[in-house]
């Protein structure tokens, strides 16, 4: 299908519960068909699934200003060649209450910038009323994880954190399992492409 506005189709189905995006990498390269949403208002969706090759910002940020009351998985990629980190502002639990489950993949940190997602989308507001955050599939180093330890404490109320397919040492796995939480670390590989962009 070639893609549009998706806000339509929750308006046209409001018993709808899971909706999962792939989205195609040459619609999206030739801007001709772009992914949209509107800020409306769902009241059944739980699951919320955006699959793709580099997600744009825009669009996160456009999902993030919906009413999903009930929605308990959110799975985005974003868009590996921007760093833009303003759309993590906003109040994640009063858009989605229920939310238990956040997976962001194609994170990465270029720099020792704070700005950087990694950083970012592990401060207390963000993750403290989550259950699961996974960061797999990305290019995160151990600069991050070394700030999630150092100045993160609501890193400590999460049940699992999943940063596999990353570039973390062996060393700072070490430091992260002993954590009081489940850590999934498998597979990291910090000489190779990024495992999204397979």
């Amino acid at each position: 299908m070639y893609y549009s506005n998706l806000s339509y189709i929750l308006l046209a189905y409001p018993q709808l519960e899971v909706l999962k995006i792939r989205v195609n990498y040459y619609n999206q390269i030739s801007h001709n068909y772009q992914l949209e949403f509107s800020a409306i208002q769902h009241e059944n969706l739980k699951v919320l699934i955006i699959e793709g090759y580099d997600i744009s910002i825009n669009i996160i940020k456009e999902i993030f200003q919906m009413e999903l009351p009930r929605l308990e998985y959110l799975e985005l990629w974003l868009d590996k060649r921007d760093n833009n980190t303003s759309y993590l502002n906003y109040d994640l639990y009063n858009k989605f209450p229920k939310l238990n489950y956040l997976g962001i993949h194609s994170c990465s940190n270029n720099s020792s910038s704070l700005s950087d997602i990694p950083f970012a989308i592990i401060n207390d507001s963000l993750i403290e009323s989550l259950v699961e955050l996974d960061l797999s599939k990305g290019a995160i180093y151990d600069e991050a994880v070394k700030y999630w330890l150092n100045y993160c404490p609501a890193i400590h109320q999460l049940d699992t954190l999943n940063i596999s397919y990353n570039c973390v040492t062996d060393e700072m796995i070490e430091r992260m399992n002993q954590l009081n939480i489940q850590v999934i670390a498998e597979k990291q590989e910090p000489y190779r492409y990024w495992s999204a962009c397979e």
